[in-house]
């Protein structure tokens, strides 16, 4: 294969060659014969010059193009030109011709002639002609003529037809000795290749098809064994599944026909068209304490009580028609004719054609069921009884309930009206008296005057704060949008605490809906309770509120004396408070109205505190949407 592949390599090389050798013997003819053609051509137009100045410019034109054409040719021979179908540039020895570096005896070239230069130099004698003026007419017809008659007798024209003429000869004898050779060889070459193909291919298809016979015929033994020991391993595999699959079917029958026996509820088939008992399980027999023997073949409704007997045939009638029955209640019937309270549920088993052929009877005794049911209505009616005794008597407690509610708004009334006038009565009284005694009156007794003027205004704000304490709710509350930091500010403000007391708001204090009377109310005891408790000329008080989700936590702190844990359930209390009372003013409402208020509300209301260390009451306010 080797040498035929060499062989065949270089007979495609001798072919190329000769090929090219034949190409530009066949250009250099082309250009030759384009060069002889042109020459005549101008020498016809010279011939057919014309006096006509339109003619004339026409021939002109042409001239200027065959010109151009001329020199496009001679510039081709040498380096190749696609427009003019030159390929490739003519051979080396033709070019050194061409261009006067040697001579050519065999073509009649016996000195250097430098045809290149030749041309060159009548194609710009010609353009220079042809670009000077129409002025003179007559010369430049007559240089033309000269120029294309010097061109028609100079001999470059046949110089050039001698050399292509000897190159064309010799190009010949070349190609002609190449493709004698060139065929030689293939010839010589496709015989070898073929007489080795044919040795190489016998000898090779006889071992492959060897080879391949004894690969097949190890693969088909190998696959055939192969193939019977998977096969004995499935069989083997597939007798022991049907053992197991025989062995699980008998115990799976086995386990429905114990568990259709020993089933908690009674199984039993009935015919469809003679409503005799066809099959029954062993719970039937148990519960019923009739032998199995007496119960298949007997109609059906000899197994129920008298008392469900009529019912019983409705059911069976239903079950004809429908195919389906669910949870009707019957009795059966013992052996000792005593009653058996069953739920009833029946599924049909039909034909080919769908009508109904037997029954698949489930009776589940429900007797404790049945009883439990008695005693749940029974104590429903006496529950029943009482919730109407209870709300009658609610009833009652509502009626004396508005009628305390309504005495006790009078008796706010009149301790907010009525009990008041004597009070300002006192005030008044002791005021005219201190006027008009004057100095005859001594400080003792002034200052026991002053005593009785503050008594009475605090026993007149202890019947303000009664009254709304006992309003407390009572009252429809008006929910609205609220600000935490401005409804903390505006109380502060209504206080008109001294100056020498700062309150500071915590920042990001939540907006939200709640009655803010009620709220408002609760803020201001607070705040009057850090001020007025306060054991220091100057005190900061902090306020803040944080969202606990559906309440809102408020706290108070300030930096007063603080209060004892002993006292921090009776601080809450009507009427309390840790300092005397010619001490401090006050009612001791202030914070049992906050607690009351809070918890109207779902709140709670408590105090943290450490002698020494301030206190901090805190509570908790329910968010409302409306």
């Amino acid at each position: 294969m080797l040498i035929f592949l060499v062989l065949a390599f270089a007979s495609w090389q001798l072919f190329t060659r000769a090929a090219l050798e034949q190409a530009n013997s066949a250009h250099r003819i082309n250009v030759s014969g384009r060069q002889r053609m042109l020459t005549a051509r101008m020498g016809l137009l010279a011939a057919r010059w014309s006096s006509d100045p339109a003619a004339r410019s026409s021939l002109r034109d042409k001239l200027q193009a065959m010109v151009g054409l001329y020199a496009s040719s001679h510039q081709a021979l040498l380096n190749g030109d696609s427009q003019l179908q030159i390929r490739s540039p003519v051979a080396p020895s033709l070019r050194r011709l061409y261009l006067g570096q040697e001579i050519d005896p065999a073509a009649g070239i016996d000195t250097p002639v430098n045809l290149d230069a030749q041309v060159r130099r009548y194609t710009s004698d010609v353009r220079s002609l042809l670009e000077r003026s129409d002025k003179d007419v007559s010369a430049v017809e007559r240089a033309v003529g000269q120029v294309l008659a010097g061109a028609m007798d100079s001999s470059l024209p046949d110089d050039l037809d001698r050399m292509v003429a000897a190159e064309e000869n010799h190009s010949r004898q070349q190609v002609a000795s190449l493709q004698i050779q060139a065929w030689t060889a293939a010839v010589f070459a496709m015989g070898l290749s073929l007489l080795l193909l044919e040795r190489g291919w016998s000898f090779h298809w006889q071992a492959a098809a060897a080879a391949e016979t004894q690969t097949r015929l190890e693969q088909l033994n190998a696959e055939l064994e192969d193939r019977v020991a998977e096969r004995t391993l499935e069989l083997r595999e597939a007798n022991t599944a049907l053992c197991r699959e025989v062995e699980d079917r008998q115990m799976a029958q086995a386990m429905f026909q114990d568990l259709y026996e020993h089933a908690p509820d009674m199984y039993v088939s009935v015919n469809a068209e003679t409503g005799l008992v066809e099959q029954a399980n062993a719970t039937v027999e148990h519960v019923l304490g009739i032998p199995r023997s007496q119960i298949i073949g007997r109609p059906m409704r000899e197994l129920y009580h008298e008392n469900s007997r009529e019912e019983a045939e409705k059911v069976f009638a239903l079950f004809q028609a429908t195919g389906e029955i669910k949870n009707a209640e019957l009795q059966l019937r013992r052996h000792d004719h005593s009653p058996l309270v069953v739920s009833l549920s029946v599924s049909a088993v039909r034909d080919a054609r769908g009508a109904i052929v037997r029954s698949r009877s489930v009776w589940r005794d429900i007797t404790e069921f049945a009883q439990t049911r008695s005693e749940l209505r029974r104590l429903n009616a006496q529950l029943e009884q009482r919730v109407a005794d209870r709300v009658a008597e609610l009833k009652t407690q509502a009626v004396e309930l508005a009628t305390r509610n309504h005495d006790l708004d009078e008796f706010a009334y009149v301790a907010s009206h009525d009990l008041k006038a004597p009070l300002r009565g006192i005030h008044s009284l002791s005021l005219w008296i201190e006027e008009d005694s004057g100095a005859a009156l001594s400080a003792e007794s002034k200052q026991n005057l002053k005593k009785l003027r503050d008594r009475a205004v605090r026993l007149e704000r202890l019947l303000d704060d009664l009254l709304v304490y006992s309003r407390v709710g009572r009252t429809g509350a008006q929910v609205e949008e609220i600000d935490a930091a401005q409804l903390i500010t505006q109380v502060w403000e209504h206080l008109r605490a001294p100056k020498t007391f700062t309150l500071q708001i915590a920042g990001g204090l939540p907006q939200f809906k709640a009655d803010r009377r009620s709220l408002e109310q609760v803020l201001r005891h607070l705040l009057q309770n850090a001020v007025k408790h306060h054991h220091g000329e100057t005190g900061q008080i902090e306020a803040t509120c944080v969202d606990r989700g559906d309440f809102l936590e408020f706290s108070v702190i300030d930096d007063g004396p603080g209060i004892e844990e002993r006292f921090h359930q009776r601080i809450f209390r009507m009427f309390e408070t840790l300092k005397p009372r010619n001490e401090v003013e006050g009612s001791g409402m202030g914070l049992a109205l906050a607690r009351k208020i809070v918890t109207s509300v779902g709140g709670q209301i408590l105090v943290e505190s450490i002698p020494g260390q301030g206190a901090r009451f805190s509570f908790t306010w329910p968010k409302q949407s409306e």
